[in-house]
Parts: C-alpha cells; sequence; structure tokens
C-alpha cells in the first residue's frame, strides 16, 4: 500500500494530522524536531522577479511564485528558509491551511 493511499483510509482529524505530517517531511526532508517546531506563519510567499522564468513557470502552469517554509534548522543551524519545488507548492499550502482541523483539539473541558 502507498502512502497516498492512506488519505482515504484516515478516519480522524488525528490521523490527518499524522500523515499530513508524515508526508510534509518526505517532501521537504526537513527532520522531525524541525517540524515539530514551525510555526503556523512559516510560509514565505516570494514573486517571481525574473521576467524569463515567471514566463517558463506560467507555460508550465506552474504558480507564479515561490513558495518557501521558514524554520528552525536542527545542529544549531539557526533560522533558515527552505525553498520548495513548485509543484509542491498547493499540497504544502493545503498542509499548511489546518486551523479548522486543530480548533479545539487541544482544548479542555
Amino acid at each position: 500500500m502507498s502512502i497516498i493511499e492512506l488519505i482515504f483510509l484516515v478516519k480522524t482529524d488525528g490521523e490527518r494530522i499524522l500523515l499530513n505530517m508524515l508526508l510534509f517531511m518526505i517532501i521537504t526532508g526537513l527532520r522531525f524536531q524541525e517540524v515539530m517546531t514551525l510555526r503556523c506563519d512559516a510560509l514565505v510567499k516570494r514573486e517571481i522577479a525574473d521576467t524569463d522564468k515567471l514566463r517558463h513557470a506560467r507555460e508550465q502552469g506552474l504558480p507564479d511564485y515561490k513558495l518557501g517554509i521558514k524554520y528552525l534548522g536542527a545542529k544549531k543551524a539557526g533560522w533558515r528558509i527552505h525553498w520548495l519545488a513548485p509543484s509542491t507548492n498547493t499540497f504544502i499550502e493545503s498542509i499548511f491551511d489546518v486551523p479548522g482541523i486543530t480548533i479545539g483539539l487541544f482544548d479542555k473541558e
């Protein structure tokens, strides 16, 4: 069974969060402790300034912006930005759009 097939098998929000974290780590190559310290506002979006690169991106049906993740690197590496492949932008943005999933998850009643 592939990891992608697990998307259709998740039953709870907790399972969805765990699966998204696993896919996120595979796509980005970030370490577990780097992912655990990510902030909700970690996405960095920058417009493509080079006109040739912008034209190429539009011709290929890719987004017209660069997307990165600001994170605290492990092993005393400090704050860094990991720039993503344009083909992963939509998926990574959907992972960061999780407030609806996490609302009430940690509330004490």
